[in-house]
């Protein structure tokens, strides 16, 4: 069974025929005219696309351009990214031999049940009202900060919601949710899938070259996330900037605001593969004693045959047995030193400096890039 977790995004998870027959872009326009444009539309129509004051303006919304124009995008972008990334890690289970034969049935169940998960309309209908819910959690507990575009006109004694902010409650912000949170459903079902897989007894080397057990290649899954890293990031950092604009807040030596944010969303996408460390290190245990044993045996062998009297003359290069010993003590040595995660740092800086990236403009509001800029860079070395 082909495992496309991440075929079909906010078109198959509702069943709408036409938008899911439309390509990458087309559904990227679309989005964009049915959260941004009548945003703008409403604003212009009511005075509220450009002002002075810049929480009045529309169009100086930090938040709302980067939500609807950077984050939603690349939300519709990402699936397509990581489904094909994604296909021949999970099918690598099969190929290299890792999942015994015993043990197949229980892998292609598991491939079954992650697809019917993914296709669940009760999910994505339970999404779809999460995604009002949020909303109008949002606007509950941020109204009194929300730009002043998004909720009132009129003159001071008779102000109104603006039909503005009748678009971005009912419509714009709910459709991002519902898309951030289907790309999120579908990695909850890739922790899901791998700690499943995580559970079965694989066919384990210790002395694999990859240093990993021969699970290194999982680590090759994380870098597809640096994109949905941007995005998730970009809108968070929209809003950021949208405060430290209106002096709401500082940034000027707090990094550790942009790291609150950042770290959460690199464990969010590598946490998955670290679901095979308790699996590796009883692995490398097990492995650790086996070979210390037939080093053991060897060396039993090994010393009686060439160190007993009367083997003085014999030729030592032709003997077999010492490039024997030699080989297996670069395994021993390999077997110790094979790691109990299943990826390196090189497998998660795409996706930190994404996430970091989607910062420096806000940070660069505060912070000259010619300070902050080596910071970024000391945080990913």
């Amino acid at each position: 069974m082909s495992f496309r977790l991440f075929d079909g995004s906010l078109p198959a998870a509702f069943g709408l025929a036409r938008l899911e027959r439309l390509s990458l872009v087309p559904r990227i326009a679309v989005a964009v005219l049915v959260t941004w444009v009548p945003l703008v539309a409403l604003a212009l129509a009511q005075g509220r696309a450009v002002a002075e004051d810049p929480n009045g303006s529309l169009l100086g919304s930090v938040a709302v351009h980067a939500r609807f124009l950077v984050a939603l995008p690349l939300l519709l972008i990402a699936p397509a990214v990581c489904g094909p990334r994604l296909r021949p890690i999970a099918q690598h289970f099969l190929d290299a031999g890792l999942v015994k034969e015993a043990e197949k049935g229980r892998f292609a169940a598991n491939i079954a049940t992650t697809m019917r998960l993914r296709d669940s309309r009760l999910a994505a209908a339970l999404l779809l009202v999460l995604a009002y819910l949020q909303t109008v959690l949002l606007v509950a507990v941020a109204a009194p900060e929300l730009p002043a575009l998004l909720h009132t006109v009129g003159p001071e004694e008779d102000r109104g919601i603006s039909l503005a902010a009748w678009w971005f409650v009912a419509v714009s912000q709910p459709v991002y949710f519902l898309v951030l949170f289907l790309f999120l459903y579908r990695v909850l079902l890739w922790w899901l899938f791998l700690w499943r897989t995580a559970r079965l007894d694989l066919r384990l080397a210790v002395a694999h070259p990859d240093g990993a057990g021969g699970l290194g290649f999982l680590g090759l899954s994380i870098a597809p996330f640096a994109i949905p890293a941007f995005a998730i990031a970009a809108a968070l950092s929209g809003g950021l900037a949208e405060l430290v604009l209106r002096g709401e807040v500082s940034l000027a030596g707090r990094l550790y605001l942009i790291l609150g944010i950042v770290v959460p969303l690199v464990g969010l996408f590598t946490g998955p593969v670290l679901l095979f460390a308790v699996r590796l290190a009883e692995a490398k245990r097990r492995g650790l004693l086996d070979y210390a044993r037939l080093s053991d045996r060897q060396l039993r062998q090994f010393g009686p045959r060439w160190f007993r009297p009367g083997r003085d003359d014999d030729p030592i290069l032709a003997g077999q047995e010492f490039s024997a010993a030699a080989d297996l003590g670069l395994i021993v040595a390999r077997v110790q030193d094979m790691r109990v995660v299943p990826c390196r740092w090189k497998d998660v800086v795409p996706v930190a400096g994404a996430a970091l990236l989607a910062f420096v403009p806000t940070a660069a509001l505060e912070v000259p890039l010619a300070e902050f800029l080596p910071k970024l860079i000391h945080l990913l070395i």
